[in-house]
């Protein structure tokens, strides 16, 4: 995947229609909504979230480093930085998602969240029209170049349509004709695709006899007889056994090598993780997060996060942790029948992780198990949705 290169103050503002306040000769090397995680050369966005206003960290982002600010208030107490007013700073997130997705050429892309995974794999198999902005596909748009669109797509959805009656060839055949494929050039499509699917051996079983597994491959195996440039996947790992998850990723990788753009929806995390080079989290239909694996794990591990099991007098123990400075927050923590206290340790504090156990236990508690939050995609999901990220 290319990474985004540099964005400039006039391109900004360009993009986002908004004022420019202070210089106007930047170039930003990142965006980031974090103040806490804002490097050198960064530009930071100032989102209004539920817990959290982003405006109010502006002062530190500049600490921090970050060489300008998109907001959409001025802060109360005037600075002498470099700052872009805009009308809103979730709309100017969206464009300027939306812009820097058409520098980036990404591999395999997950999409997981809550409501609008399987709509964006409808609007983008071209079953639905978006209702707010443009979709496009190898830079085709979406609801006026169709035909020029599904040529070059491979759409599997959730669960595969009933053909129960026919055999596994003749299923292939079948679609293999509907694209427009015939003779020898058919039959070896069809021959190809059983190959690379590994269902040879039930190349004369009927449909209905497979498993949901072997259903999953051929489902897949119908959409590659065109060799279409993108895949998008509803949920490919929905409802299969372990073995079969393994075989579907172990396919989907050699897809990868072939060259396939991928585009997975599924709430599986740890399958995406292993999956995908890229990632999209979307919340109730809006887009909160897009970029790299890497930069979205890098981003939800700001704040260590101690997770502390007592024998009991958790509710107290908590109390006792929350008077040490460099404490974000302290949690009781109620999880499958064990209780545990989640501290969070402030990324800029120096507070060592030892005076945890030490302060509990000179107090007379007993210690049953202590470590840091392992952070993977599925930790992120929850942070960045629970706006724990500010």
């Amino acid at each position: 995947m290319k990474k985004i290169d540099l964005w400039n103050a006039c391109e900004v503002s360009l993009i986002l229609q908004g004022d420019v306040i202070g210089s106007s000769d930047w170039i930003a090397n990142n965006i980031s909504i974090d103040s806490r995680s804002i490097k050198k050369g960064n530009l930071f966005l100032a989102l209004k979230g539920e817990n959290n206003d982003g405006h109010d960290f502006i002062s530190k982002a500049f600490e921090n480093g970050a060489i300008a600010a998109i907001v959409e208030k001025l802060p109360q107490k005037s600075i002498n930085k470099n700052l872009i007013l805009v009308k809103d700073t979730f709309e100017a997130l969206k464009r300027l998602g939306m812009s820097g997705r058409k520098r980036i050429e990404y591999d395999v892309i997950g999409i997981t969240g809550s409501a609008g995974k399987t709509t964006t794999i409808k609007i983008l198999s071209t079953l639905l029209k978006p209702s707010w902005g443009e979709a496009r596909i190898d830079g085709k748009v979406i609801g006026y170049q169709n035909a020029d669109i599904r040529p070059i797509i491979g759409y599997v959805p959730d669960f595969m349509g009933a053909y129960d009656d026919m055999i596994v060839s003749e299923y292939l055949d079948f679609f293999a004709t509907c694209y427009g494929l015939g003779g020898s050039k058919r039959r070896q499509s069809v021959k190809d695709v059983l190959e690379l699917t590994d269902l040879n051996y039930k190349s004369d079983a009927q449909v209905a006899s497979l498993s949901r597994g072997m259903s999953q491959r051929l489902s897949i195996a119908r959409v590659l007889l065109h060799d279409p440039k993108v895949l998008l996947l509803d949920e490919p790992a929905s409802g299969l056994d372990p073995r079969a998850r393994v075989e579907i990723r172990a396919l989907l990788k050699e897809l990868h090598n072939m060259g396939k753009t991928i585009l997975i929806s599924s709430h599986i995390l740890h399958e995406l993780a292993e999956l995908c080079t890229s990632v999209g989290i979307v919340e109730q239909g809006k887009l909160l997060y897009s970029g790299r694996v890497d930069d979205i794990l890098a981003q939800a591990s700001v704040g260590t996060v101690i997770q502390i099991e007592l024998t009991n007098r958790h509710e107290e123990g908590a109390r006792l942790l929350r008077q040490l400075d460099g404490i974000t927050t302290v949690e009781v923590v109620e999880d499958q029948g064990t209780t545990r206290i989640d501290v969070t340790i402030d990324s800029q504090s120096q507070l060592d992780y030892a005076e945890l156990p030490n302060r509990l236990i000179a107090q007379g508690f007993r210690l049953k198990a202590m470590q840091a939050e392992p952070i993977n995609l599925e930790t992120a999901f929850m942070r960045l949705t629970k706006g724990l990220v500010s």
